[in-house]
């Protein structure tokens, strides 16, 4: 059966047509829904945290003032550096518990967004990796239109050329006793060529880092870390009632 490579390269291209449009259709709910919301929602956290230890830190000043104002008094609760002292670590105190309180109800409001951004994460992230493996499909159908024939034409020489290192050769030229016994002999014939391709990519750069596809755009998930992405099971759990610890 004759390989038909333009076939394949017009199908191949169709495919990354219709994965780079999922993509899109992917990146932009992400980036217009659930990403930036979670963003705010932890921003705000991060920030609730920091005015949390910042009241803390006056609470315990303020207390140490306190003590020291206070017995300098004689412990005489009526004395004003006494009552003053009082009065900033009641407040410290207050604000930092309403606070924590607030921060409590926030994480669990950050928890439901979590689940909610994970998710479509999981379809971004699933999409890009669909358009990244059909652009190499694409680009692999290109170059077999390229230069594809030289090689196999040099493949096919290959496969009248008997190899001394496999088990099927016959030293008499008697065909091999089977189809499948053939492949294996032509397999053999042709290795070298195959082995060769192996090892010529295994010494380019795009074999150990993976490059950056410009017609894919970079994949970011902008404040949701690898940390906050929840497993699907996770997101069940908490769109269920159940929390996790972020």
């Amino acid at each position: 059966m004759t390989f038909d490579v333009q076939q394949h390269a017009r199908s191949a291209q169709a495919a990354l047509h219709e994965a780079l449009a999922e993509l899109a259709r992917a990146r932009t709910a992400y980036d217009n829904d659930a990403g930036p919301r979670f963003a705010q929602a932890k921003a705000a956290q991060e920030l609730l945290g920091s005015k949390i230890e910042a009241a803390e830190a006056e609470a315990d000043a303020a207390s140490d003032a306190f003590h020291k104002a206070f017995s300098e008094a004689g412990f005489e609760s009526s004395d004003a550096a006494t009552r003053s002292a009082l009065n900033r670590k009641n407040d410290a105190q207050a604000m930092a518990e309403v606070m924590r309180v607030a921060q409590a109800k926030g994480a669990k409001e950050l928890q439901a967004l979590a689940a909610e951004a994970s998710r479509q994460a999981h379809t971004y992230a699933a999409a890009y990796e669909r358009a990244y493996a059909a652009h190499a499909r694409a680009e692999g159908y290109k170059v077999l239109q390229e230069a594809g024939e030289a090689v196999a034409r040099a493949m096919a020489l290959a496969a009248h050329a008997p190899c001394s290192t496999s088990v099927h050769e016959d030293s008499m030229g008697r065909p091999p006793s089977s189809a499948a016994m053939r492949e294996e002999m032509v397999a053999a014939r042709w290795a070298f060529i195959l082995d060769g391709l192996k090892a010529m990519a295994e010494g380019l750069p795009e074999y150990g880092t993976r490059p950056q596809v410009e017609a894919l755009g970079v994949f970011d998930l902008g404040a949701l870390t690898a940390q906050d992405v929840l497993t699907p099971a996770q997101i069940h759990k908490v769109q269920c009632g159940g929390e996790m610890v972020l």
